[in-house]
């Protein structure tokens, strides 16, 4: 259990300490103009490098290889199936709650393909590797239960997408879902894609309480 949460406070530490040079460097030493555009694709470019070297790190530690480690083994299972189908049903119900957006988020001043990029593949990704990836696998490696491994798994998750009122009412079974997704499957792509799915829903719709 303790690795696992090793893993997710180093890779959190090293994201920030890597931001902070690059920031640094990029738009106090060189000058250049820090618009949002290039802060977020460098916040996550630097985070996905993060996480694979930490993975890398740890993997090693455990004799494991990298695919081993994130759980990329793609499988398609009717259970995944099933989860998919509970996933858009979820998201319409909890969207009616919301009004249209015109496609963007209404906070966001930046072109639908960046956010499409940022949202739907850089996310997803970065947050499946380390919460449904490492952790989980570490998890499991030292022996803890499939429920267990969910609750330890998904309260980092959570206390991460909390930055706004009322997230936790969606925040919490979504994490668990996805949680489970990871553990029937025994495969990190399942919830990449329930992830995705998620994010590209938020794209056009706002919830009530964002």
């Amino acid at each position: 259990m303790l690795n696992a949460l090793y893993f997710f406070i180093a890779v959190i530490v090293s994201w920030t300490l890597l931001m902070t040079v690059i920031r640094t460097v990029v738009f106090d030493a060189l000058g250049v103009e820090e618009t949002y555009y290039l802060f977020e694709s460098m916040n996550r470019v630097s985070g996905l490098i993060v996480v694979v070297a930490c993975g890398a790190v740890f993997a090693k530690k455990n004799e494991l290889s990298l695919r081993q480690f994130f759980a990329l083994e793609p499988r398609v299972t009717k259970t995944g199936l099933y989860l998919l189908l509970t996933l858009v049903v979820y998201i319409g119900i909890n969207m009616s709650f919301g009004y249209p957006a015109e496609r963007l988020f209404v906070r966001a001043e930046y072109a639908f393909l960046f956010v499409l990029a940022m949202h739907v593949v850089f996310v997803p990704v970065i947050e499946e590797l380390i919460h449904r990836g490492g952790m989980v696998t570490l998890a499991q490696k030292a022996g803890m239960r499939p429920f267990a491994i969910a609750i330890l798994t998904s309260i980092p998750f959570i206390l991460m997408h909390t930055d706004y009122p009322g997230a936790w009412l969606w925040m919490i079974p979504s994490a668990l879902l996805l949680a489970y997704a990871r553990l029937t499957t025994n495969s990190a792509f399942l919830p990449m894609v329930m992830h995705a799915a998620w994010n590209l829903m938020m794209i056009s719709w706002v919830p009530l309480f964002y």
